[in-house]
């Protein structure tokens, strides 16, 4: 169950003065949030879903309106939250106050000790205390990178799959196919002068020919953002994610007390083709970073399990690949200047821009066009889905026909049912971004 950061408690009549803008400040800080006309459709069992989206939420925020006082609904939700707090004894509940004191307390009377924000302390106040607090929590599971290697290994607390992508393009690895560690493996480590530090150097588990066996087996390929599944060893116990290249790196954690499977996401490198190009465009020394299908940087992902603030196991170590900045199959490069194909056409600074490449469908019948920053976040595919169309950078001529055009406007070739044609998509997101 994929955990959200809050659940927004609400009686519906409030949703147009207080709930929606608070959701557009919430999307514009990525916080993420349960919202019930997000999550119940048609024919769902309304109680159902709604302690699903409360078991699956750190914390209920709770919009204390003259609407909200006496409503079935959002007082059961409040409830149940309340009931949370007295049994774990862990803080859930963040009220927003909007009707008077008074009416709030008498009703009631165990939110009078709790601190309360008011609305019109305004939403961007509201937002930060919520950032603090979500981050704070992270916080807690910072700290213990260093003792990892002496944590306990339970094979009860196993990682079940790995996945990435999005929409219909969306690939999984389960369980057999990922690579795991024994249980007694250690990572090793070795002294980097330069750094005057040791560091952990994955890479050296493995034999050259091993490597080169890693490096043609595309399952165990990773993009930046990956979705982590499992299960606990118990129920009632938090589960954070960390991934070890240099050195352990927190990622998330999931905190969903009643399930017994966890899931969380992470960012394996720093993402986009910034990792491989310098500010000009130009790509760095090949003997640092190997391009498009070639073995990028080597991690080893574990998940540890925490009672309160205390780790009590850890799963074994899964090796995950590093290559593209989506998938192994990526193409970033014009072949007539070896530079990525971005929205700047001269040497200027182009972390700024936003860049062109493609990434091969599932079924292997044709690629996808995509644009990116230049650190890989506000990616879109600019390509429709169609089994019978391969869209490509060249001609039948072998000629790049793939480029950026005035107002975020991108050229490239498709070829459906046997024709070829040059077709031009808008990026969307060009309105943000300076062409």
């Amino acid at each position: 169950m994929e955990t959200r950061d809050i659940f927004i408690c609400h009686a519906s009549a409030d949703k147009e003065n207080y709930v929606f803008p608070f959701i557009k400040a919430l999307n514009n800080s990525e916080i993420t949030y349960w919202i019930d006309e997000a999550e119940i459709t048609w024919g769902d069992n309304i109680a159902q879903k709604i302690n699903e989206g409360l078991a699956k939420s750190k914390y209920v925020v709770v919009f204390l309106t003259p609407s909200f006082l006496g409503r079935n609904w959002p007082e059961r939700e409040l409830n149940n939250a309340l009931s949370f707090e007295t049994s774990t004894g862990k803080k859930v509940v963040l009220p927003i106050l909007i009707a008077s004191e008074q009416e709030v307390f008498r009703k009631y009377p165990l939110l009078r000790d709790k601190q309360y924000l008011k609305w019109e302390n305004n939403i961007d106040v509201i937002v930060s205390n919520l950032k603090f607090i979500l981050e704070r929590d992270k916080n807690l599971y910072i700290g213990y990178e260093t003792q990892i290697e002496k944590i306990e290994v339970n094979e009860s607390l196993s990682i079940n799959e790995i996945a990435y992508g999005e929409g219909s393009q969306i690939e999984s690895v389960q369980k057999d196919d990922l690579l795991i560690l024994d249980k007694e493996k250690k990572l090793p480590k070795e002294f980097v002068e330069s750094e005057g530090r040791e560091s952990y150097v994955i890479k050296s588990l493995f034999s050259e020919r091993e490597l080169k066996n890693l490096e043609i087996n595309g399952k165990l390929h990773f993009p930046r953002n990956i979705k982590i599944t499992g299960r606990r060893s118990q129920v009632g116990t938090i589960v954070a994610a960390y991934i070890c290249t240099d050195i352990f790196y927190f990622q998330n954690y999931d905190y969903d007390l009643m399930d017994e499977d966890f899931q969380v996401d992470s960012l394996f490198g720093r993402g986009g083709i910034s990792d491989f190009v310098d500010r000009y465009g130009n790509f760095q020394n090949k003997n640092k970073f190997i391009m498009g299908n070639g073995l990028g940087a080597v991690g080893a992902l574990v998940v540890v399990e925490f009672k309160g603030k205390m780790p009590i196991c850890r799963s074994k170590y899964v090796i995950l690949l590093r290559a593209g900045i989506r998938y192994p199959d990526d193409i970033w490069r014009s072949k007539k200047t070896n530079k990525p194909i971005t929205s700047i056409k001269d040497n200027n600074d182009i972390s700024g821009a936003r860049f062109i490449f493609q990434s091969r469908q599932p079924n292997g019948s044709g690629t996808d066009i995509f644009v990116a920053d230049f650190n890989g976040e506000n990616m879109y595919n600019l390509t429709q889905k169609n089994e019978v169309a391969y869209d490509g950078f060249y001609d039948d001529e072998g000629n790049e026909v793939t480029k950026w055009n005035d107002d975020g406007l991108i050229q490239y070739c498709s070829m459906t049912k046997g024709r070829r044609e040059i077709k031009q998509k808008i990026d969307p997101l060009r309105e943000s971004k300076v062409f």
